[in-house]
């Protein structure tokens, strides 16, 4: 019963060629780990006229893997446009199907299990199951370049709680939906009232952004947030801000 709900899972992210160095890990992790089927992959490659050059590298790890061709998007990073193109990825999703959505930079629990987890969400009405994030870092506060070997695990051995403690930002985020469930805030939420409660499934979700390109790319999202009005670009500019200072 397990094995057969797990082959119904599908899986989106948008994954973003800065991030090309995370995505074998990242594949590996989801279709070894927790067996999800590649050909099920729903995902969206962003790029910008800084990253497209390594685009070619995600494409290859993607087919590599079996996954299907995603949708591309080229041009500068829009939250809303990433809502937008990852809603157009699932149009084939039959709507009651369950949707395991991950950015490249963050894994799933290696023991929490997918199947068991959905029929309890089923079993109370729940249309969602969030997960608490946890920040995985390098010793010495090091923001190394990822390699291809060892794991992610071992060159980021050490949990911290950077989110929440140093950008104030949310880390409760949602990582199982039905594929009617429409994601609010970034992909964060979902309705209040068709969530799983904790005391029923509370995974871990582990977060390895904390490599050499971090603070390029949160001043980026910092820029981003100001101008399009929206208060994150504080939590960016506050995790740049102390990352820079323990670098000095």
């Amino acid at each position: 019963m397990m094995s057969d709900l797990r082959s119904q899972f599908y899986w989106q992210s948008c994954i973003g060629c800065v991030n090309y160095r995370h995505v074998p890990h990242f594949l590996e992790h989801y279709i070894k780990r927790h067996r999800l089927d590649p050909k099920r992959a729903r995902f969206v490659v962003h790029s910008n006229d800084e990253t497209v050059k390594d685009r070619p590298k995600v494409l290859q790890a993607l087919a590599r893997w079996g996954v299907p061709h995603p949708v591309l998007w080229h041009g500068e990073f829009d939250t809303s446009e990433k809502k937008k193109r990852l809603l157009a990825a699932q149009f084939n999703i039959p709507s009651e199907s369950w949707i395991l959505t991950s950015d490249a930079d963050e894994l799933l629990d290696p023991k929490f299990h997918l199947g068991k987890a959905v029929r309890t969400a089923e079993f109370t009405g729940a249309a969602y199951i969030r997960g608490c994030m946890i920040d995985r870092v390098a010793p010495d506060g090091a923001l190394p370049k990822i390699q291809g070997k060892p794991s992610l695990w071992k060159q980021f051995p050490l949990e911290k709680r950077l989110t929440g403690q140093v950008a104030e930002a949310a880390s409760v985020k949602m990582i199982l939906r039905r594929a009617w469930v429409i994601p609010l805030c970034g992909g964060w939420h979902g309705p209040d009232d068709r969530t799983l409660p904790v005391y029923h499934e509370f995974p871990s979700l582990y977060h390895f952004k904390w490599d050499h390109l971090v603070i390029s790319r949160l001043r980026k999202r910092e820029k981003h947030y100001k101008e399009i009005g929206l208060g994150w670009w504080a939590e960016s500019k506050r995790l740049a801000d102390h990352l820079e200072q323990k670098s000095e």
